[in-house]
């Protein structure tokens, strides 16, 4: 509970870093992001990422319906989302796998069944990051993605 202390500060995640280094200059970290993350409590998402226009989904478990897939279509197609972030963390109450395996394992099942999503990354109009929340620490770590199911980060 303590990274959803109202009194909490964190330090900000900047998104240039979050494109590949020959986009970070652009008008890209201008576009909002679409986040998708798990439901469990961790930090307040507007004190990791602030100064970002967000577009926040949240499921337990980084589960994948209908309207998740609809949501971040939306985020793509209709509010220009430079960036789809994962958000996983590592103290997750669902037994299975690590956090680091569930968040890649998100993005290819996002990959496999949006073709809006696909299409976006392919075309480096949008980019596809996996990142996860350390409980403990109360600090943010990149999630490297399989590179078929990531941008084209270099």
């Amino acid at each position: 509970m303590a990274g959803s202390r109202a009194d909490a500060v964190f330090p900000p995640v900047d998104l240039h870093p979050l494109l590949p280094p020959d986009r970070q200059r652009d008008s890209a970290v201008d576009r909002p992001a679409a986040l998708f993350a798990c439901s469990d409590p961790h930090a307040d998402i507007d004190s990791l990422f602030t100064g970002a226009q967000l577009y926040t989904v949240r499921t337990a478990g980084l589960a994948i319906g209908p309207a998740v897939l609809a949501s971040l279509e939306y985020a793509i197609e209709q509010m220009n989302a430079a960036l789809v972030i994962i958000l996983g963390h590592d103290v997750c109450r669902l037994p299975g796998s690590t956090p680091d395996t569930r968040i890649r394992h998100t993005a290819a099942m996002l990959r496999k069944r949006s073709n809006i999503l696909t299409t976006a990354v392919s075309a480096r109009r949008c980019y596809l990051v996996g990142l996860c929340w350390q409980d403990r620490s109360e600090l943010i770590r990149p999630v490297t993605l399989d590179d078929t199911h990531r941008a084209s980060h270099r």
